[in-house]
């Protein structure tokens, strides 16, 4: 008997802090570190997790 259900992938919460901490050292334009921390916002939001320090602290 097939699952219907799709199982969800677990997310690595250390390694998305870890991107967002990165975020102020990477090497791109400004509108597209801002689309990057957009989007991993939206990850912790979606989640109901604290947003990083780094996400926090973007300028």
């Amino acid at each position: 008997m097939a699952k219907s259900r799709k199982k969800r992938k677990s997310l690595d919460w250390d390694a998305l802090e870890l991107q967002a901490f990165n975020l102020r050292f990477e090497r791109m334009s400004r509108e597209d570190k801002l689309k990057k921390a957009r989007r991993l916002a939206t990850t912790f939001r979606r989640h109901n997790e604290p947003l990083p320090g780094g996400l926090k602290t973007l300028d």
